[in-house]
């Protein structure tokens, strides 16, 4: 029986946790560490930006600003899914790393680039809405909220240079294969030097003589007779002895 009470009790720690688990969302991060790179990308450049939010993921992994552990990693994730889009906009090859990067720090902090993404999304809206109120008071003195324009003109911002709110993933075919393809190469066959090819003529080989002619030898010709020589009797009788 008490087996059965601590199974039931097992079962539901276990409901409750999985529970919490499922229900892990995108935090309200705060925007104002990335206004550098927004700066940068407000100029119309790309690899800068980039660069820079890539090494601000990196800082934030430190945890300069003291925050939880969740928000550490989503807003390092933040980071680098800035770096991978702005890479990904100038066509560089770093932008799957910065992206890798992303998913592991989001995911480690409870959310995916989906949930981030709608949270964004979200934040822009309700952000336009408060503008579009401090638009309508009356008193010409009050001025916007400065976290409303930061929140606002970074959101804003990402959407129109960076298509933030419909991006999924950097594009196939930042490698760029087909560019290291060149149709100009050839079988490369080796040539001979014409200098190479006298001196390879004129050459001896090993064990050559050279006392012997090249002329070819001189042989009879059948309308010339053989001449003889006529002895004497003293000669031949010299020979005799």
């Amino acid at each position: 029986m008490r087996y059965k009470h601590y199974l039931a009790v097992a079962l539901v720690l276990w409901l409750v946790t999985s529970g919490k688990t499922a229900q892990a969302e995108a935090l309200n991060l705060e925007l104002r560490p990335f206004s550098k790179g927004n700066y940068l990308l407000a100029e119309g450049r790309y690899p800068q930006p980039a660069a820079h939010w890539h090494q601000l993921s990196v800082l934030l992994l430190s945890n300069p600003q003291k925050v939880s552990q969740q928000q550490m990693w989503q807003s390092a994730g933040l980071a680098a899914s800035l770096a991978a889009i702005a890479a990904d906009k100038s066509e560089d090859l770093i932008a799957y790393q910065y992206w890798a990067d992303s998913t592991r720090y989001l995911l480690t902090g409870g959310t995916n680039w989906s949930q981030v993404q709608q949270n964004l999304h979200q934040r822009l809206k309700t952000a336009n809405t408060r503008l579009s109120v401090s638009m309508q008071v009356t008193d010409v003195t009050s001025g916007i909220d400065d976290n409303l324009d930061v929140e606002l003109t970074a959101l804003q911002l990402w959407g129109e240079k960076l298509n933030l709110f419909a991006f999924t993933a950097p594009r196939l075919g930042l490698n760029r294969y087909d560019a290291e393809i060149n149709n100009s190469v050839s079988l490369s066959v080796p040539s001979i030097a014409p200098n190479a090819q006298h001196q390879g003529a004129g050459k001896k080989l090993s064990g050559y003589d050279s006392s012997f002619s090249h002329s070819p030898p001189r042989l009879l010709q059948p309308h010339q007779p053989l001449q003889l020589t006529r002895l004497t009797h003293k000669q031949i009788n010299s020979l005799k002895r």
